[in-house]
């Protein structure tokens, strides 16, 4: 006589996919047909309806593909001999070992914050860009750009 049934399956995609069934009592006819297939539909059944349930786009989504990344900046306009503060707005990067390069192509760069805020001063002026590049696991994920106009003093 069965005691109790034990289904055991791996959920792959949303997808619940059966491998074997054993019984507590250690025999090997478990069920009748008919009540192997009824418990063998109902665990099919339900992954099939997780999965159906699940957003499309997310599903199909890589993980790449949901990372977000932006350069805020401070100020877009300034005085020669001022300073401006450029941060970073991310998502979808915390566990990946997220490491983030600044550049200008005019100014004087320092980073804080490891790397999350940039300060760059600009002595001349003229029309600038500063530019962040996202990594993620050592890979170029992301880059953005920020322009700064620096004005001469009057």
């Amino acid at each position: 006589m069965v005691r109790s049934i034990r289904a055991e399956f791996i959920n792959m995609k949303g997808m619940a996919m059966p491998l074997k069934m054993t019984s507590q009592s250690g025999g090997s006819a478990l069920l009748p047909r008919m009540g192997r297939a009824a418990m063998m539909l109902a665990i099919v059944g339900a992954g099939l309806l997780g999965a159906a349930c699940q957003d499309a786009k997310w599903a199909q989504a890589t993980p790449d593909d949901r990372v977000k990344f932006a350069v805020l900046s401070s100020r877009s306009e300034l005085l020669a001999g001022e300073t401006a503060t450029f941060t970073l707005s991310s998502a979808n990067v915390i566990g990946r070992n997220p490491r983030v390069e600044w550049s200008t192509n005019g100014g004087t760069l320092t980073t804080e914050d490891e790397n999350r805020v940039a300060r760059v001063k600009f002595d001349k002026p003229g029309e600038y860009l500063v530019t962040a590049k996202l990594f993620l696991a050592d890979a170029l994920t992301r880059t953005d750009t920020r322009g700064v106009k620096v004005k001469p003093v009057p």
